[in-house]
């Protein structure tokens, strides 16, 4: 999905549940750098800048390029921030994995026998291959507090309170890029990615309510007396990517109007069954005039369910597909498929948005 592909700004695609060989071998084919990844975990607190009313956490995966072959390296990182959405928080069992739980969102533990859900590990085979590209990606985990979380008065999903997540992992990351200080269960030398991100080229990823919250982490930012600038000065977020997301879980309309945006809408399913997500689509192309600088467009993917997009999801949420073949069978518990389609498309489209690995 190159930018000499995109013939309008606005557009739908359709995608049936098959791809030919060609295509196949594509979706296998890495970038030119090796990846390495870790994750960082601070102690959980009530932070009034996300939520003033319950202790939420600061937990996520991070994946970034190292040494090509020729032992080179990228000069600056464009950064992709990643937001799971509502799920249980605690689960039992092994393929599938039963997250019929959510004891750890308002307490910080699960019962014994279960293990605490790594919701943002659902989408390391998305991370991984955009850091092979020269991409620093951090999938941010939201299980404490907001994760099947109460929600409070204008925020009934805790879609704001996500966008204000992901805004703090942001500004953390300008003060480690920055003044260093970078914690050591990334890289030893706290310094290391100092000087090394470049936040005039940021894209956000997120799904089901991940996606209403990476959009909200857009208007947040951009909003009239917005603490968020001040704490990321050079922030430009170019492009959104959002699967099944819902919509109007907040007080606010939340769009995406300058910038490039798309949704990915799984027509199997069985969570967000009545398509949420076409409705900021619709928004933003009756609003759309001269000053829109962002393509805005949707894939309907045949055959998709909505859980099966997050690896660790893995109970399915669809009762079926009609009129066409699902992706997966009744006894899978995770589609390849679906996720060779996500693979495709998400990495395609931020390659193509946020600006060259320098």
């Amino acid at each position: 999905m190159k930018s000499s592909r995109y013939i309008a700004s606005l557009s739908v695609f359709l995608l049936q549940w098959f791809f030919t060989p060609s295509v196949s071998a594509q979706l296998k084919t890495d970038g030119p750098y090796q990846v390495s990844t870790g994750e960082y975990r601070f102690k959980a607190t009530v932070d009034a800048e996300i939520l003033n009313d319950r202790k939420t956490e600061i937990w996520a995966r991070v994946f970034w390029p190292k040494n090509k072959v020729d032992g080179t390296i990228p000069q600056q990182l464009p950064m992709v921030a990643f937001l799971h959405g509502n799920h249980g928080t605690c689960g039992t069992g092994v393929d599938p994995r039963i997250d019929d739980g959510s004891e750890y969102t308002d307490t910080g533990e699960c019962p014994l026998d279960y293990v605490v859900t790594p919701n943002h590990e659902g989408y390391n085979y998305i991370a991984e291959q955009l850091a092979s590209y020269g991409y620093l990606v951090i999938s941010i985990n939201a299980n404490r507090g907001i994760t099947a979380g109460q929600g409070i008065s204008g925020d009934d999903g805790l879609n704001l309170a996500r966008g204000r997540l992901i805004l703090k992992h942001m500004a953390l990351w300008n003060i480690w890029a920055t003044q260093g200080g970078t914690p050591k269960t990334l890289e030893n030398d706290v310094n290391s990615f100092v000087g090394k991100v470049d936040f005039s080229h940021v894209g956000l990823f997120g799904h089901s309510r991940g996606g209403e919250g990476v959009r909200a982490a857009y208007n947040l930012y951009h909003d009239m007396g917005s603490i968020w600038p001040a704490r990321i000065p050079k922030l430009k977020m170019e492009a959104i990517f959002e699967i099944g997301a819902v919509d109007g879980q907040t007080s606010r309309v939340l769009d995406a109007q300058d910038t490039v945006w798309n949704q990915l809408i799984p027509v199997c399913d069985g969570d967000v069954s009545d398509f949420d997500g076409i409705r900021p689509f619709n928004r933003m192309v009756q609003t759309a005039g001269q000053n829109n600088s962002g393509q805005k467009s949707i894939y309907l993917v045949y055959g998709a369910n909505h859980n099966f997009f997050n690896t660790e999801w893995q109970e399915n949420d669809s009762f079926g597909c009609q009129f066409h073949n699902p992706l997966w069978t009744p006894k899978d518990w995770s589609s390849q498929k679906q996720q060779d389609i996500a693979r495709h498309i998400v990495v395609d489209l931020f390659r193509d948005n946020l600006g060259s690995v320098k």
